[in-house]
């Protein structure tokens, strides 16, 4: 357990954490001299496998103190790793002289356990310090003077603890020496009033004498007690990630940067990154040399421990406080988050959009101002009133890191006040369309207290699917901890309610998402009502040999994520993306349904406008139908469809399987005929007129089967009459390929007919051709090469699905 002091200056915070622990945390000669804490100072309670504390009393503290003196001098690279001051708590001594640690960071004969106490500052201009070192912390303890009673930084340090979250604490009277029974008792009065209404109001208040050792002991048993009924923190799935509140160097070691762990652990010889990194640079990366956890030499340290690390890779000039040290999947570092935040009951007026603030998060302190985006329950706001919370963005001057579920702190312009303080629900915030419904629908669903049940309202909301990575990110979930993350129990795709004509969907789920600000058309489109779902179960051994190409998995409706009130089996995930880290990409079921339903209704509006060819290729349809959606889950959500027999791919189309055209045996033997003239004709492609001379065939019939071998994508129509084998076009697709200049890809008929040997009117009809499949966009003079577009790639032959998979 890490305990962390709060109150006014010079009413015995350091004093009272001396008693406890027998160590000075004034270390600084400006704290020696002037008797007042400038920075956060450190120090440990060791705590006996019986639950009793190492030392009982204060006397028993401070001859240990004394004793341990002599050890100073062999300890003092160990102590200031930790960040401890001057003298060392029982048990501490030996541990530290010697290097030697056990795995679980305690030294050989050490005690079962470990308090930590970070000592703060009370003055009023080192409000920010204080916040930096309470920032972590699991239990509060709350000073008060008996002879000054309750001080404006008395009142400002409780402000800042409940606006932190801190639900444990206890509360020390100091200096009751000083004062009779019945000044006690009025203080006493005054401290209940001042913590009634916070989470602090059942906080045991203890009444002390540091100097003369009265009510020591029995303040320390109940701190040992509050540190073994401490919940144990979940490590598993977590990446680690540390506040760095301190940086110096150290001969032999090298950089030494101190924090309290945040979450997961980290172990001698793991990497870690700086974040956030200097303007445009990458993040510093730096290996564990040695750890020190709790004032312990260690091979490992865990959450909510107070940590030394040893860096190999990054200098002590390129680290400041207020930095992270974090796992490298989960680093970040953002200047945009949306919180939670509540605003102080004590305010005068209400919270407004344009605030300058002062954020304070983990050990940083940065400028920025607040945007209040709606109420928590999703409605509109305009303003927080005090007491009051809502959902707010806050956008910052300068990065930082950040994680959801971190806490916030927010003071005015002048830093003079506390004001606000809540918890991040997304560190990435967007910077458009941030107070629509459907972003405040997602804001409540990151406010719920597990990341399963985040993920599963998020899929519930998000129109263009979750990105996994991102969102494990985000919420600090290493990369063992994301294949957790959606359970894959049917490894293949399910025809279960798709939408079009394979299956119905929700008419007004169709509704909201043509609707969101995020999709691509805007219009309304009514799904199919007379569709049955399909009984083919099993993908084709086509899609087999896509789904292997694309390197994708997709799979169907029985993963779930269970919440509160629901049943284990309901649907809750759609299409998925599985990459190496794990789930990659994932579209809720709803979603899955409404976009397939719109898919199909683009693909048949297609064939419509469009009678005379097969279909748009992935890239194509994708434009038409989702151009917002994320490629990978377009393609997870084709192969849906393709395995509910929903569309056919057929060489670089998609289809309707009843748009394909089928060849009578006349089509057949006039193929077999036209194919040697196809074939030869090369770049110049072949005429109808000449293909019916050089096979002696009536001219309407050649017609007639060329457009059927077209429609079926066996051969290509450039223009009116003019047929091109696939070899042919692509040739002339990798040539506009490497004819493509500049950053912007553009592509001129002067280089392509250069670089292809065709004359000027055939290479402009060539690449107006590929204009219309999509291979290339007209941009003025110029054809831009569409980046998004494999159409026509060698490696892929006519009639292979996987060349669909390719073309998305």
């Amino acid at each position: 357990m890490i305990v962390g002091t709060a109150g006014h200056i010079d009413h015995g915070k350091t004093t009272l954490v001396k008693a406890l622990t027998g160590v000075d945390t004034d270390r600084l000669p400006e704290e020696k001299q002037r008797g007042i804490s400038i920075a956060l100072g450190y120090a440990y309670l060791d705590i006996e496998a019986s639950g009793a504390a190492a030392s009982s009393s204060a006397a028993t503290t401070t001859a240990t103190a004394t004793a341990a003196a002599a050890a100073t001098s062999a300890t003092t690279a160990a102590a200031t790793a930790t960040g401890t001051g001057t003298g060392t708590g029982t048990g501490t001594a030996a541990a530290a002289a010697t290097g030697r640690a056990s795995p679980n960071g305690t030294a050989p004969g050490a005690r079962a356990s470990r308090i930590g106490f970070v000592d703060v500052p009370g003055h009023e201009r080192l409000v920010h310090t204080m916040l930096s070192g309470a920032t972590g912390i699991d239990h509060a303890l709350l000073l008060v003077a008996a002879d000054d009673g309750v001080m404006p930084q008395t009142r400002e340090h409780l402000a800042l603890l409940s606006l932190l979250g801190i639900a444990r604490g206890t509360v020390a009277m100091t200096k009751c020496d000083r004062v009779d029974t019945a000044t006690r008792a009025r203080r006493r009065d005054e401290i209940r009033a001042l913590l009634a209404g916070t989470a602090l109001a059942d906080a045991r208040i203890f009444e002390v004498a540091a100097t003369a050792g009265e009510g020591v002991g029995e303040l320390r048993e109940h701190l040992v007690a509050e540190s073994l009924a401490l919940p144990k923190r979940e490590l598993a799935g977590q990446g680690f990630r540390l506040a760095v509140d301190r940086v110096f160097s150290l001969a032999g070691v090298g950089t030494v940067c101190t924090g309290t762990a945040h979450a997961g652990e980290v172990a001698i010889g793991d990497e870690l990154l700086l974040l956030p990194p200097a303007p445009g640079q990458a993040p510093r990366r730096g290996r564990v040399r040695s750890l020190h956890a709790q004032n312990a030499a260690a091979e490992r340290a865990t959450a909510g421990q107070r940590v030394a690390i040893g860096l190999v890779g990054i200098d002590k000039d390129e680290v400041a406080r207020g930095q992270w040290l974090a796992a490298p999947e989960i680093a970040q570092w953002t200047d945009r988050l949306d919180a939670r935040l509540r605003l102080w009951a004590e305010e005068t007026k209400p919270l407004r959009s344009g605030t300058p603030v002062h954020v304070h998060i983990g050990a940083e302190q940065v400028t920025g101002s607040v945007a209040v985006l709606g109420a928590v329950g999703g409605g509109a706001l305009d303003a927080v009133a005090p007491g009051e919370e809502a959902f707010v963005q806050l956008v910052l001057h300068r990065p930082v890191g950040a994680w959801a579920g971190d806490r916030v702190v927010l003071r005015d312009a002048s830093a003079t006040r506390a004001l606000a303080g809540g918890v991040v629900l997304d560190p990435q915030g967007p910077a458009r369309y941030r107070r629509t419904a459907l972003r405040l629908g997602e804001l409540v669903a990151l406010a719920a207290p597990t990341v399963s049940e985040r993920l599963s309202g998020l899929l519930r909301q998000a129109p263009m699917g979750v990105d996994l990575a991102r969102f494990a990110a985000g919420q600090g979930v290493a990369t063992g901890g994301r294949a957790a993350l959606i359970h894959e129990e049917d490894p293949h795709p399910s025809p279960l309610p798709l939408g079009g004509r394979g299956g119905q969907s929700t008419p007004s789920a169709s509704k909201d998402i043509s609707s969101s600000e995020d999709n691509g058309p805007s219009e309304d489109i009514s799904p199919s009502e007379d569709n049955e779902p399909s009984k083919d179960n099993e993908p084709s051994d086509s899609l087999a040999r896509l789904r292997e190409r694309v390197g994708v998995r997709v799979f169907g409706l029985s993963a779930t994520l269970p919440q509160a009130g629901e049943a284990v089996g309901d649907p809750i995930v759609g299409a998925v993306v599985s990459g190496a880290a794990g789930p990659a990409w994932a579209l809720g079921a709803a979603q899955t349904a409404q976009w397939t339903d719109i898919a199909l209704q683009r693909l048949e509006r297609y064939h419509q406008d469009q009678p005379e060819e097969l279909g748009p290729d992935l890239a194509r349809w994708r434009r038409l139908a989702a151009p917002r959606m994320a490629e990978p889950l377009w393609r997870a959500l084709v192969q849906r469809m393709a395995a509910a027999g929903q569309v056919a791919i057929t060489g670089a189309a998609a289809h309707r399987p009843e748009h394909g055209v089928q060849l009578s045996a006349l089509d057949e033997r006039l193929a077999q005929k036209m194919t040697p003239a196809l074939n030869t004709a090369g770049f110049e492609g072949a005429w109808a007129r000449d293909l019916a001379k050089q096979t002696a065939e009536p001219e309407a019939l050649v017609r007639t089967t060329l457009a059927r071998l077209a429609q079926r994508g066996e051969l290509f129509q450039v223009v009116k009459d003019l047929y091109y084998a696939p070899p042919a076009i692509r040739d002339l697709a990798r040539i506009a390929r490497e004819s493509a200049i500049g950053g912007d890809g553009d592509v001129t008929a002067a280089a392509f007919r250069d670089r292809s040997g065709l004359g000027r009117k055939r290479a402009i009809q060539v690449l107006e051709f590929f204009d219309k499949v999509g291979l290339l966009r007209r941009v003025g003079d110029a054809h831009r090469l569409r980046t998004d577009c494999r159409l026509f790639i060698d490696e892929d032959a006519p009639g292979d699905v996987a060349h669909a998979s390719q073309a998305a």
